[in-house]
């Protein structure tokens, strides 16, 4: 009697001790689930009555774990690991050798009382970690996004000075230079001309034109540019000295300057028909 009774506490004590070093192995690799995994086929053996030809394999998902020379044997328990409601896996506890039947086969009713404490725990477990498994992947989506974000609304930004740059081109070196002219020309005839002229440049203050030749010709001088800007509208080299106050010669000596810049010196190339063509 008493014998059976050292032998009952010592069965007790390997299960406490089981599920004492699966606390431990948990604690230690906390989120690595196969380390986990490979660990508890590793410590199940010693709790069941013949360690020495006790068998244990674990399957979760598409992985299987378990100790060297398992193979299912008739003499075998299994118990499946349910996570969220779903069973997703297995543990099986196999002898490799006969061994005389008990309460469940050759297996002790603890022995199946443990096997189930053991695959509830393990639900446990892996609910834990692919919970906070999704939650990194949420996290990490989140960071993306708003990473793209930033690199978005930095764009925008980037846009936006430098179209507020070339507008503001337009302005200094176009419609300002107009607008002085005006100033000076309120009694002469290019009153008439100068007012059609800013009213152009307003309308099209954003002109492709301009911020074209700006960004990709930026040897153009200011007034080359202004130049430019009558040429393409159809001003006449007279009509163009007119307004801007300088002799015929000057107004051709800028077209020179401006087809050699462009790179149409010694091209039969009309230069009006060209700028109109760029513009477009």
């Amino acid at each position: 009697m008493a014998a059976n009774m050292e032998t009952e506490l010592q069965e007790r004590l390997k299960e406490l001790k089981c599920l004492f070093r699966i606390s431990e192995l948990v604690d230690y690799f906390e989120d690595d689930l196969d380390s986990i995994l490979g660990g508890i086929v590793e410590i199940l053996p010693q709790s069941w009555q013949y360690p020495e030809i006790t068998k244990v394999m674990i399957r979760l998902d598409n992985k299987i774990f378990k100790t060297e020379g398992f193979r299912e044997t008739p003499w075998k328990l299994d118990a499946r690991i349910k996570f969220n409601n779903v069973f997703v896996g297995a543990v099986t506890v196999c002898y490799s050798e006969y061994r005389p039947v008990r309460y469940e086969g050759p297996f002790l009713k603890e022995e199946r009382l443990l096997l189930n404490a053991v695959v509830e725990r393990l639900g446990r477990i892996t609910e834990r970690i692919r919970a906070k498994e999704m939650l990194q992947i949420e996290e990490k989506a989140l960071r993306n996004k708003n990473i793209a974000m930033t690199e978005i609304l930095n764009q925008v930004k980037s846009q936006n000075r430098e179209i507020a740059g070339r507008i503001q081109a337009n302005i200094d070196n176009i419609v300002l230079p107009i607008l002085e002219r005006l100033e000076q020309d309120l009694e002469n005839t290019s009153y008439e001309s100068n007012l059609g002229l800013l009213k152009q440049n307003l309308q099209e203050i954003a002109s492709p034109l301009y911020s074209r030749l700006t960004r990709e010709f930026n040897t153009l001088s200011p007034k080359e540019l202004q130049v430019c800007n009558m040429i393409s509208r159809g001003y006449s080299s007279k009509e163009i000295a007119r307004l801007e106050h300088i002799a015929p010669a000057t107004v051709n000596r800028h077209r020179e300057n401006i087809r050699k810049k462009l790179g149409l010196t010694n091209k039969s190339i009309n230069l009006e028909r060209y700028l109109q063509t760029y513009l477009g």
